[in-house]
């Protein structure tokens, strides 16, 4: 992966929380988000092991070096323990406005350097692993009324009306194969919302609303 040093990536985390990320480009994956989760609900089958090897192929990393790790963290912690890490590793970060990923501010450096404490970071604090697998109907029930209540919302407080809102079965069904997500109205329209309206008015569900704190 090559970066300059002007790039500032936006980091999302291996969840089955299907995560919208219209900054700056999208989501540069520390793991990539799938859109649609092999793994049944409840599933755990997203062991550390497997978190680690994904970040080491999106950063492409062919030898991953052994790392000591530190203690394994939940999902709704993990943006701020892994945007700490790495500003402690020499490259400042900051969780993104909604809770979900984390943004590298200076990418000074090499891109090897940069891709080497990504993947220390994800393995001295790896997410549970009982966090990582497709959530249950339950989670996505939860993620809709977010979505659909309030941010659709928040967003029509700030003058975006959203006209199309998928009823709650649609969503559930569709969930796995392109989660629904306001924004993603609003970008197809050609508007271009502030980058402040993602602060006030989050993209995605909190992850402590999702996976508890």
């Amino acid at each position: 992966m090559r970066l300059s040093s002007r790039t500032r990536p936006v980091l999302c985390l291996t969840l089955g929380l299907a995560l919208f990320a219209p900054l700056l480009g999208g989501c540069t994956p520390e793991a990539k988000p799938p859109a649609a989760s092999p793994t049944p609900a409840g599933s755990t089958e997203h062991s550390i092991d497997d978190q680690l090897a994904t970040v080491a192929e999106a950063w492409g990393i062919d030898q991953p070096p052994d790392v000591a790790q530190v203690r394994v963290v939940r999902a709704a912690e993990s943006p701020g323990v892994q945007a700490e890490c790495l500003t402690e590793s020499g490259f400042p970060s900051e969780v993104t406005p909604d809770g979900t990923g984390y943004s590298i501010s200076s990418t000074s450096g090499s891109d090897e350097s940069l891709a080497l404490a990504v993947y220390t970071c994800a393995a001295m604090y790896p997410i549970d692993p009982t966090q990582t697998g497709a959530l249950t109907e339950a989670q996505k029930e939860l993620a809709y009324r977010y979505l659909s209540e309030d941010l659709v919302s928040c967003l029509g407080s700030n003058g975006y009306v959203i006209s199309e809102i998928p009823s709650r079965q649609t969503f559930i069904e569709t969930y796995d194969t392109g989660a629904w997500n306001p924004y993603a109205e609003l970008i197809s329209r050609g508007e271009s919302p502030p980058e402040d309206l993602f602060a006030e008015c989050p993209a995605n569900p909190p992850l402590s609303l999702i996976y508890g704190d």
